[in-house]
């Protein structure tokens, strides 16, 4: 009853402790002890992780990859169709982008700000800060680099003398965030567990990717894609021929295999053409093609950095970057989907091998490389960079977002070849971290296959589409969450066994009913007891020493007495 006295009176342990009903009592403090600890760890239900387990789930399909239409429909906006039925979904979306570009590249410049402070950066791609975006407010979104080159190695080997500087951000698809919480799939979520679950998904779903190339160009090498650059006495016939959209690719250029122009690599292979060079610090927009823009799979962006010192950067001076920016889905890749209270995250895994929920696993004849790019991002893509002023330049705009882009362009030291900076972000990863948005906008209620098998671009009410998965829920179960709290079974065991013992003594010895343990019945059996000659003395101060030893009270002539019947005495003693 109170297991603190084994210490306070611990003569009695010293004397009792070594006798059967003594270690039976010990061991029932022991374990009254431990009891409330060992029910709580193991009894009482407890948030745990199970295993990870396949499961095939289903998620609901509207339209397919980089729908224009689609997303200008689904853009929230008071402005009816009605009220401003040209502009009223392309001005909704040009502010969607906006806000989420501009969001999203803030959060990544935060990241590098924190980099530069410490000076702890990395010239290797894949030890650099991935891609940031975030959807509805409550889901953080992780975007791996990809397919990734090295710029000096570029530099030196595959195109010597040029600053390539080539990035691919793959997105996680946002798709599985529905199936998540769609009741066919009867995932329990967080808010069903009064806040306190989370959930993981592993989906083996495609990704959406935006590649990003940029070169680092002079006046000279850029006279080719410039009007204003062209000498009419001498190239009157390639002007001609330019304007009068005969001859797309220019006849050719020093830079058709670092941005795959011309013939050799499909229709469509236009290079782009810039009416005249930015000012310091600003940019502009190429986002259409002769001699139509339908088919063409690129929008291309022409930047100027600042004067730099002539002497230690081949760029004669001047520093321009040309820049082409393009989508595609690669099947390299599975989506992981964390959901909690708190809130959620969001991330691609892409080029594992040991990954076996890789799309490619699921499908292993998936298309991927150049057949994937998808030429309906353009369209999107166009606003995206209205948007975000990086047409400005045209107008002499000298706009912030600008001067910060051309402030990342790649040039090469005067100590040696270019490399990527540790401590800032180049203008490729920029600018793919800004486009990240379009490709959550793209692959918003897009199928989870690389294809689009339906007669229309669209589906009204939608159709689930198949996708395995593998899924891991936290929930409430009894058992201990710990190695060490498996001790605690013991207890239990043993508490089990003594109650058990316990019962089956009082259902053998139905007829004794008296409790000794009650205070009521120890008043009246201490009043009218007189006092045993084993115990004499104790009645002042309490039982010590040798008293401990007394194995019975019978033998006392005072416990005869009519005060107390034999049948009593017998049972206290048995007790």
């Amino acid at each position: 009853m109170q297991p603190g006295t084994m210490l306070t009176q611990w003569e009695g342990v010293r004397y009792a402790g070594i006798s059967v009903l003594g270690i039976i009592s010990l061991l029932g403090a022991i374990c009254a002890m431990l009891y409330t600890s060992a029910a709580t760890a193991l009894v009482q239900p407890q948030l745990k992780w199970p295993e990870w387990s396949p499961k095939t789930m289903q998620g609901l399909v509207k339209t397919q990859f980089a729908n224009p239409a689609y997303i200008e429909q689904n853009c929230q906006t008071p402005i009816s169709v009605g009220y401003d039925p040209n502009d009223a979904g392309t001005t909704c979306i040009q502010i969607e982008h906006a806000a989420a570009g501009y969001h999203n590249y803030f959060a990544y410049l935060g990241t590098w700000a924190a980099i530069n402070d410490n000076a702890t950066g990395s010239t290797d791609l894949a030890q650099r800060p991935k891609g940031f975006a975030t959807l509805t407010d409550t889901t953080t979104i992780a975007a791996p680099w990809i397919e990734r080159t090295n710029v000096t190695e570029l530099y030196l080997k595959d195109f010597p003398g040029k600053i390539i500087n080539n990035v691919s951000m793959a997105m996680p698809h946002p798709g599985v965030i529905q199936a998540a919480i769609d009741a066919k799939n009867n995932i329990m979520q967080p808010a069903d567990l009064e806040g306190l679950g989370s959930y993981n998904i592993r989906a083996s779903v495609p990704s959406p990717v935006v590649h990003v190339l940029c070169v680092t160009m002079n006046k000279t090498t850029l006279k080719p894609f410039v009007r204003d650059l062209w000498d009419d006495a001498k190239n009157a016939s390639l002007r001609r021929q330019q304007l009068d959209h005969t001859d797309p690719y220019l006849g050719g250029t020093d830079f058709d295999d670092v941005f795959q122009w011309g013939t050799a690599y499909g229709s469509a292979k236009w290079p782009p053409i810039f009416d005249s060079l930015p000012l310091d610090f600003n940019t502009i927009i190429n986002d259409t093609a002769p001699p139509v823009q339908y088919g063409r799979d690129s929008i291309y962006l022409l930047g100027k950095g600042g004067l730099v010192d002539s002497g230690k950067n081949p760029t004669n001076g001047q520093n321009y970057a040309l820049c082409q920016l393009k989508m595609s889905i690669t099947p390299n890749c599975s989506t992981s989907y964390n959901a909690s209270a708190s809130g959620a995250t969001l991330e691609a895994t892409c080029e594992d091998g040991n990954d076996k929920l890789r799309f490619i696993e699921s499908v292993p004849k998936a298309t991927s490389g150049n057949d994937t790019i998808n030429n309906d991002w353009v369209n999107i893509a166009s606003e995206w960079g209205q948007s975000l002023a990086l047409n400005d330049g045209t107008l002499k705009g000298n706009g912030s977002n600008s001067r910060l882009l051309t402030q990342f362009i790649l040039t090469a030291p005067a100590w040696g070849p270019p490399a990527l900076n540790p401590v800032l972000p180049s203008m490729a990863e920029a600018l793919a971290v800004m486009a990240g948005c379009t490709l959550l906008q793209a692959a918003t209620d897009a199928p989870f296959v690389m294809f689009w098998n339906y007669t229309l671009s669209q589906i009204e009410l939608g159709h689930y589409q198949s996708f395995n998965a593998s899924l891991r829920a936290q929930q409430y179960a009894s058992g201990g969450n710990q190695p060490y709290q498996k001790v605690f079974y013991l207890v239990l065991l043993a508490v089990f066994l003594m109650n058990l013992m316990v019962l089956v003594y009082f259902l053998v010895h139905w007829e004794w009913y008296t409790d000794f343990s009650e205070p009521t019945t120890l008043f009246s059996l201490a009043v009218n007891s007189p006092p045993s000659k084993e115990l004499a003395g104790t009645c002042g101060g309490g039982p010590a020493g040798e008293h401990f030893k007394v194995s019975r009270l019978g033998g006392s002539p005072g416990l005869t007495s009519s005060a107390t019947s034999p049948d009593i005495i017998h049972r206290l003693h048995h007790y």
